[in-house]
């Protein structure tokens, strides 16, 4: 029997340490917000409308052949809004976050050609 992939829910909160299920609908809310910005910016499918505590990465049409980027991305914005980090690191992970979303855009800007 294959074993059902986790959603994204419960992976980023398994990434993140020491959150439960409590966290789902919080944590819900900035995985919508990163997954808004990746669609923003043609990474995934704008098509792709709202995740739900079920979705899984597979449900999510991602145009790269980069999907562990999207997958780190996702699980570093919203460690970054849930669960921000000390006030002197925050310019570091901003810092993360900007250059890993160019990465992905510059991946998906040269597999267009």
């Amino acid at each position: 029997m294959a074993e059902q992939e986790l959603s994204i829910v419960n992976i980023t909160l398994q990434s993140m340490g020491g959150y439960d299920e409590a966290f789902s609908n919080d944590v819900l809310v900035f995985i919508n917000n990163a997954l808004m910005e990746l669609a923003q910016n043609k990474i995934i499918d704008d098509h792709f409308v709202e995740a739900t505590k079920e979705t899984t990465y597979e449900d999510i049409s991602i145009r790269i052949t980069n999907k562990g980027g999207v997958k780190s991305y996702i699980e570093m914005y919203v460690k970054f809004y849930f669960d921000s980090p000390a006030p002197s690191m925050v310019p570091k992970y901003e810092s993360l976050l900007k250059d890993t979303l160019y990465r992905l855009m510059l991946s998906a800007e040269l597999q267009k050609h």
